[in-house]
């Protein structure tokens, strides 16, 4: 989200419906005007909520901090700053509630735990189908994707930003890939069957991009953290992008690679089932989303959120002061 030399890092914890997303946005939209840079990271939970929002020209960035994804403080005082959320709720309210939010907090585990079932059995009916795919051999494809890397050497230091441009979420496969992708002139498209090397040569493009002392950033799968799916060169404008089942990318313009695979999806058992355990992941995610919706109506009714609205100026009046100061 942002690097280790930030200078400030706000790390919110609350409850659901006490408005983490709601003030990271908040900030962000008083901010555009003065800092235009902005990186806005969504919820895979929540497809329209904010897990976190950074300013990379003044080295700071806001983000939950609450599980699941829960981080502490790494250097308080220093870098890194807790911003509490239950200073604005009402103890009393939220106590006549217990039962209630007690028993769709289980809930709501249960339908997330029986997702990530789910997603795994998928992940495994993938792997099925990729011990049967053809390897491709790397070395006859895209090597223009190399040759533009070749011709550009730069005297920095390559590193690589490893992050994540799709999820799989109560609204399906969600991708930010296109609008990322969109200021890129060189954008190639992988397509192929699982098992055919396409990660591999992606894991090839970054180590040559970071050779060339270039800057790379790997967007990994989300059925599979363990595998990069889009890698893109900011300074080249190159984008090497994978098409999966749901997210094909025809609506991308450049050149296909194709890894092929030498195998029938149409009439492949595994496949069906890789799209049957999708769906029914799909389907238990939009329960659990169902249940934390109830669970953000009892803290929403029970949160100043005046009083929070005061205090969320007084943090943009902070990270406004970081444009005065020098880096």
């Amino acid at each position: 989200i942002i690097g280790e030399d930030a200078r400030r890092l706000y790390l919110l914890k609350g409850g659901p419906g006490t408005g983490k997303s709601r003030f990271m946005k908040e900030v962000a939209s008083a901010l555009k005007k003065e800092v235009s840079a902005q990186e806005l990271f969504f919820c895979s939970s929540d497809a329209n909520s904010l897990d976190a929002v950074s300013f990379p020209k003044l080295g700071v960035a806001l983000m939950d901090a609450t599980a699941p994804h829960q981080r502490d403080a790494e250097w308080p005082g220093l870098r890194d700053e807790l911003i509490y959320l239950g200073n604005f709720w009402s103890q009393a309210g939220l106590a006549a509630r217990r039962e209630e939010i007690i028993a769709e907090g289980l809930a709501k585990n249960r339908f997330f735990a029986g997702a990530f079932r789910y997603l795994q059995a998928a992940r495994l009916m993938e792997e099925n189908i990729a011990s049967r795919s053809n390897k491709a051999e790397n070395g006859r494809l895209g090597r223009e994707v190399f040759e533009l890397l070749k011709e550009n050497r730069s005297p920095g230091k390559g590193s690589v930003r490893r992050l994540f441009a799709s999820a799989i979420t109560p609204a399906g496969y969600v991708s930010y890939i296109a609008e990322l992708a969109s200021n890129c002139e060189n954008v190639f498209i992988l397509t192929g069957l699982p098992g055919t090397g396409k990660s591999d040569y992606l894991q090839s493009v970054v180590r040559q991009a970071v050779f060339m002392g270039l800057e790379a950033e790997a967007y990994y799968y989300p059925l599979d953290p363990r595998k990069i799916l889009h890698v893109l060169i900011p300074k080249l404008e190159l984008a090497v992008l994978t098409a999966v089942p749901w997210d094909d990318l025809t609506d991308i313009s450049g050149p296909r690679i194709d890894f092929g695979g030498g195998l029938d999806l149409k009439a492949d058992a595994d496949f069906q089932l890789l799209q049957n355990l999708f769906n029914c992941a799909v389907r238990s995610l939009r329960e659990a989303q169902k249940v934390h919706l109830k669970l953000e109506q009892h803290y929403a009714a029970n949160m100043d959120w005046a009083a929070l609205d005061v205090y969320r100026g007084e943090v943009i009046k902070q990270i406004l002061s970081y444009k005065k100061r020098s880096l």
